[in-house]
């Protein structure tokens, strides 16, 4: 592994910088701001010094072989299109025209008579969750619960709206370390919500950021690329990493890291469910984890967060890290899940920088952003 560092003026000149120079492989570990010295540096705006690891082994060069040939660059002939192509074609764009019509009507102001009895501020604060994917009935309650409130405490509706909801979300619920012996931290979740990416950014932040001795344990042998990335992040973090291969290791790995301050713990999806849930069982017995965290995408739908939690619902005590918030561009998945198990929310995360792209979560900025509060 190699570090290099560019001082540039903001994050995103650092990342298209060093995807240039290095590759997508390329992994952002810290950024910080930077005064220019002498005179010049009291009126100039302050440059951003950004610390990037990469694999020296790996080549950063264009395969000739892969680029397209001066054919295939040709202008293609024109295609003729029948009377039939025309006719589904203009089917296709009338009912998408129908449907963004629709969904058009639904979320103005006054888009439901379930909602004429309520002021305009509940409306559209109701609206917003709509938007945002939340279940129509949890939006009912909270109109229901923030005009309640309203008459009885004779309170303004924006600070009506921000008790119930910040209430609704819950208090935040970040790792706490233990004193004279390691946190374990163990992470479950479907494939592809970003669980080992997650691990990797909260092992960096207590590692880098917090200076705290940390170790990384991964049961997932399922996945190759889940192993091969927690080694590379291992590498550039300079942490250990154990990969077991049978549940009764655990104990022993965990045993070999009480030096450590705090132990991750990754868990892999075994294709069989009754094996999976099984292990599950006793990676949790054996291990006896301070946190157990629950990884959910933000793209996650009501009803997929319903037959994932009830997928896992032999585990008992769990908060949850919502993930790809910066591509869903949406809270719902926070109301829903909270509303679905009441359990609490520890983290949200965003892109794809170990250092920056991951934050404790924040109900009141959450309700904030909702409300069209800005600071």
């Amino acid at each position: 592994m190699i570090l290099k560092r560019y001082i540039v003026n903001d994050i995103q000149d650092g990342i298209e910088k060093a995807k240039k120079e290095l590759g997508s492989e390329a992994v952002i570990l810290s950024t910080k701001q930077i005064k220019q010295r002498g005179i010049k540096g009291l009126f100039s705006k302050p440059k951003l010094e950004v610390l990037v690891a990469y694999d020296s082994k790996q080549e950063i060069a264009i395969d000739s072989a892969n680029l397209p040939s001066k054919k295939a660059l040709e202008p293609k002939s024109k295609r003729m299109y029948s009377n039939t192509d025309m006719s589904d074609l203009e089917n296709k764009i009338s009912n998408i025209d129908n449907m963004l019509n629709t969904f058009l009507k639904r979320f103005d102001n006054n888009y439901s008579d379930k909602f004429a009895s309520y002021s305009k501020d509940v409306r559209n604060f109701a609206s917003k969750l709509l938007e945002n994917e939340v279940k129509e009935e949890i939006v009912y309650k909270l109109a229901d619960e923030i005009s309640g409130l309203t008459k009885q405490e004779n309170l303004e509706e924006a600070e009506a709206i921000k008790r119930v909801s910040e209430k609704f979300l819950g208090k935040e619920k970040a790792i706490v370390l233990k004193r004279n012996k390691p946190t374990v931290v163990l992470f479950l979740g479907i494939t592809g919500v970003g669980k080992t990416t997650t691990l990797s950014k909260l092992a960096t932040m207590f590692a880098v950021s917090k200076n705290k001795k940390v170790a990384i344990i991964t049961t997932d042998t399922y996945k190759i690329a889940s192993s091969e990335q927690l080694k590379v992040y291992s590498e550039i973090l300079d942490v250990p990493l154990s990969i077991i291969y049978s549940t009764n290791e655990i104990d022993g790995e965990i045993q070999k890291y009480q030096d450590k301050d705090i132990i991750f713990i990754d868990t892999g999806k075994n294709p069989d469910e009754s094996a999976y849930r099984e292990g599950i069982r006793e990676i949790i017995s054996l291990a006896n984890p301070d946190d157990i965290f629950m990884v959910l995408s933000a793209h996650t739908t009501y009803k997929s967060c319903v037959k994932i939690l009830d997928s896992y619902n032999y585990v008992k005590n769990y908060k949850f890290i919502i993930t790809k918030m910066d591509e869903a561009m949406s809270v719902g998945t926070i109301f829903n899940v909270r509303s679905l198990s009441n359990k609490p929310i520890s983290y949200l995360t965003y892109g794809q920088v170990l250092t920056e792209d991951i934050q404790e979560y924040n109900p009141s900025r959450i309700v904030e952003e909702l409300m069209g509060v800005t600071n």
